[in-house]
């Protein structure tokens, strides 16, 4: 079965069973995602990546195809009547891929590792419906066990202390992020080498690599049964190729594609019948430096918010696609997503006032400032209506391949 996807949405291309390439048994599947930033759930913060790691360590419970809740390593849960205590139950005979047993403490180590106070996860935030992580992860106290998590290994339960009443916590920790991974990732420097030592808590193994990209391998130790699919190939690189080339020929069988690609794929004879187009469930945004001046001052970061028209820019941007203003973190679809817009008024006069107020009127004395992004068609207009608003010139730099092995 091959698709295509756009994102923007996300578009699919299916292609019939009948295709030579649906067809065949003498190669994986093959999916263009990208190369990874990196595979700790711990670590990673783009979708990218959790697309990746969510098929290598699973959670306790996941999604399905309609967006609702299911148990996943864990096969039932409980609230207390108050909703500030949940009850995991674990599976029985959980056990990663090695055989190693899977325990509730395991999953207890790998939520602590996403609030570690000397490098906690760029998702940190997640796990602060839990009771005491906030002032974990802020290095207020030192010691572990203040961390509302309780695992009963002979009962197989995970026992979370809520911060506050917060049913909607079973959604959170579907979250890639809580993925739960061996006690050895943080002893062993090859813990995450592909190979066939990798070990995992989820559907796949990251056996090998290959010219293109990563290999992965179903796990028959998975919970739910051996995946139907047994290899599958992520391509990180075409190498110059479309990938609507590459899908043509044969060489895909799941890959992204433009907006601009998917305007015509929906009239092309062979292609437009495959083509779906679904939720992403993603959001793009921008995020501050806090650590140091100039954005550890919150009326610089109003500033800026302020002084974009962000629906302007959205609706400008989506051409004949539907897309949607960000005015959460939580993206449309999610179950539980509050009707609150938390998206900044458009308001100029306001912003170059809290500018001023902040010490930098009309942007005079601002420190040089990079804007650094994956790239997209946002950045050139974002960067023209802050200066043209704030009179702050922003750098615009994209990470191109292989950035984040370059900063190693």
């Amino acid at each position: 079965m091959r698709r295509l996807i756009v994102l923007a949405m996300v578009a699919t291309l299916l292609a019939s069973c009948g295709s030579s390439v649906a067809s065949a048994s003498d190669r994986p599947v093959r999916i263009l995602t990208g190369d990874p930033n990196d595979l700790d759930p711990a670590v990673q913060g783009d979708a990218g990546s959790a697309a990746i790691t969510a098929q290598l360590f699973e959670s306790l419970t996941s999604f399905d195809a309609d967006l609702q809740v299911r148990p996943a390593l864990a096969e039932s849960w409980e609230f207390a009547a108050d909703g500030r205590q949940l009850t995991f139950h674990l599976r029985p005979d959980l056990a990663f891929s090695d055989g190693t047993p899977l325990l509730p403490s395991d999953v207890r180590a790998s939520w602590l590792r996403v609030i570690d106070p000397a490098h906690p996860s760029p998702l940190a935030s997640l796990a602060f419906d839990i009771g005491g992580a906030e002032a974990y992860a802020r290095g207020l106290v030192t010691d572990p066990s203040s961390v509302g998590l309780h695992a009963d290994d002979a009962a197989g339960d995970l026992v979370v202390d809520l911060a506050h009443p917060a049913t909607d916590f079973v959604n959170v920790v579907a979250s890639p992020t809580f993925g739960v991974v061996p006690r050895t990732i943080d002893t062993d420097p090859g813990a995450l080498r592909p190979g066939p030592d990798f070990i995992a808590s989820g559907g796949y193994l990251l056996t090998g690599t290959t010219i293109d990209g990563l290999e992965l391998t179903a796990n028959p130790r998975y919970w739910a049964g051996t995946p139907a699919i047994e290899t599958i190939e992520l391509v990180g690189t075409l190498n110059g190729e479309s990938a609507v080339t590459a899908f043509s020929g044969g060489d895909l069988d799941y890959t992204p594609v433009s907006d601009i690609d998917a305007s015509w794929l929906a009239y092309d004879e062979k292609l437009g019948p495959q083509l779906r187009l679904v939720e992403s469930l993603s959001v793009q945004y921008y995020g501050f430096d806090t650590t140091k001046p100039p954005f550890d001052d919150v009326r610089v970061r109003q500033a800026v918010g302020s002084a974009v028209d962000w629906r302007r820019i959205a609706a400008l941007s989506a051409g004949d696609e539907p897309r949607q203003v960000a005015n959460s973190m939580v993206p449309p679809g999610i179950p539980g997503r509050s009707d609150l817009d938390f998206l900044p008024d458009y308001d100029p006069d306001r912003a170059r006032q809290l500018l001023a107020d902040a010490g930098y009127p009309g942007g005079a004395g601002f420190p040089t400032t990079v804007l650094m992004t994956g790239g997209s068609g946002y950045d050139a207009a974002i960067v023209g209506e802050i200066e043209r608003e704030l009179g702050i010139t922003l750098q615009a730099e994209t990470m191109g391949d292989g950035y984040f092995e370059r900063l190693a």
